[in-house]
């Protein structure tokens, strides 16, 4: 119920037949208490949405933040600004995760 609209007005454009269906509706979930974490990964907007409704905008600052692609790295600028976010080349969890790698490697092993 949180989907974007951008695939199915571009197929709409292209002149096929499309029918917008909910597949599922999103919940956040609740938790007690925050982890103490480095780094996370986030593959949704609503994810992020979640995760700031349950912890606040300071629960990710100095941390480190993989996103799977663009709509996620928007909520997550639009809600946390003391992040560094890392994003993925191949929207899919193992780019996320590989991407997430790719930064450890770089800037906390090698740069030191």
């Amino acid at each position: 119920d949180k989907a974007g609209q951008e695939l199915s007005c571009e197929l709409r454009k292209l002149g096929y037949k499309v029918e917008d269906v909910i597949l599922y509706h999103n919940q956040a979930v609740q938790y007690e208490a925050l982890p103490n974490f480095d780094a996370a990964i986030f593959a949704s907007a609503s994810a992020v949405d979640s995760f700031i409704e349950n912890f606040g905008k300071n629960a990710l600052n100095d941390k480190i933040i993989s996103v799977i692609g663009t709509p996620t790295k928007t909520a997550l600028k639009n809600s946390s600004e003391k992040c560094e976010i890392v994003t993925a080349t191949e929207a899919t969890i193992a780019g996320t995760c590989a991407k997430l790698a790719e930064y450890y490697i770089n800037n906390m092993l090698i740069a030191k």
